[in-house]
């Protein structure tokens, strides 16, 4: 809302403009006319007002803003600010690949304002078009492989089951567990020809494999086939919490402490023109002779991992 004081005044207005000052005093004190927001005003609403400084003031500053709030002697709420603060570590292993550490201890935030549930660490990690010939290997009960233009309803679950210290929703239909904390996604980039190169294709993908925190992980695979692209990823519980129903209501209880220890996934990259070897990989080759099998047939998009 516009308040006009100084403008009535300097028209001979006074009796207008003292129905101004008396609701707004530094109107009077200042001799200024201002802008009063009106409460409760929807996000979309504020943001159009916000585009309109943008557009019409884009030299208009913060500290031009602080400048106007000294002036006009406004004190705004005290609120806590969204800010969540976090390092990702990454480390580049010349044999085994990308390693990404999020230490849960180094996670900040205002904890008397906010709870943070859970972190997604990469989602987008080795996205694949889903017009594209692949697949994602998700780790359900002894592994599955689902065809990148196969659509799926989403794929969430807890790493080794679930937590039965806290309630479980019990569900009718058959699930299989998660046992291993891995996953992994395969593409074939094919490359049309040009006047200077002939046409390509580079099979490329990747397997993760969670080292740290998998108990409080949780393996997510989005193929709604609603965007161009697929992908897997893993997200972490950072702060556990439980439902609790009342006679009258439900509300949510948390942990009294949160997980301090670190979240860490192991990124190995594979493709046609690296052969993983097992005297470098160690461990993961097993799995690896899994997720670098040739694709499934043609209508067979869903079938079980050798063992």
């Amino acid at each position: 809302n516009e308040i006009f004081y100084a403008s009535l005044v300097a028209e001979g207005k006074e009796d207008y403009a003292k129905g101004y000052g008396d609701a707004y005093p530094i109107t009077k004190q200042k001799g200024v006319d201002i802008y009063v927001l009106q409460q409760n005003l929807t996000k979309k609403v504020k943001s159009e007002l916000e585009s309109y400084i943008t557009t019409y003031c884009p030299d208009y500053s913060y500290e031009d803003l602080d400048n106007d709030h000294a002036f006009l002697e406004y004190e705004s709420a005290a609120a806590s600010a969204e800010v969540f603060r976090m390092a990702l570590e990454y480390t580049l292993d010349e044999q085994k690949g990308l390693i990404a550490k999020l230490p849960a201890n180094g996670i900040r935030y205002d904890q008397t304002a906010f709870r943070l549930k859970s972190v997604n660490v990469l989602p987008y990690m080795g996205a694949s078009k889903n017009a594209n010939e692949g697949y994602s290997f998700l780790p359900d009960a002894s592994g599955a492989l689902v065809a990148l233009n196969e659509r799926i309803e989403m794929f969430d679950k807890r790493v080794y089951g679930d937590d039965y210290a806290m309630s479980v929703e019990l569900d009718g239909g058959h699930s299989q567990l998660v046992r291993m904390p891995v996953f992994g996604q395969v593409e074939t980039l094919v490359t049309a020809a040009t006047e200077t190169a002939p046409a390509s294709s580079v099979r490329r993908g990747y397997l993760a494999v969670i080292e740290e925190g998998e108990a409080m992980a949780s393996i997510e695979a989005n193929h709604e086939q609603s965007q161009p692209y697929v992908y897997v990823n893993a997200c972490f519980i950072v702060n556990p919490c439980d439902r609790v129903v009342g006679t009258s209501t439900t509300w949510t209880a948390y942990a009294s402490r949160r997980y301090v220890e670190d979240y860490q996934i192991r990124y190995i990259m594979l493709s046609d023109n690296t052969a993983a070897e097992s005297n470098a990989l160690g461990w993961a080759w097993p799995l690896l002779t899994v997720i670098t099998c040739p694709l499934p047939m043609k209508g067979i998009s869903v079938f079980p991992m050798k063992r």
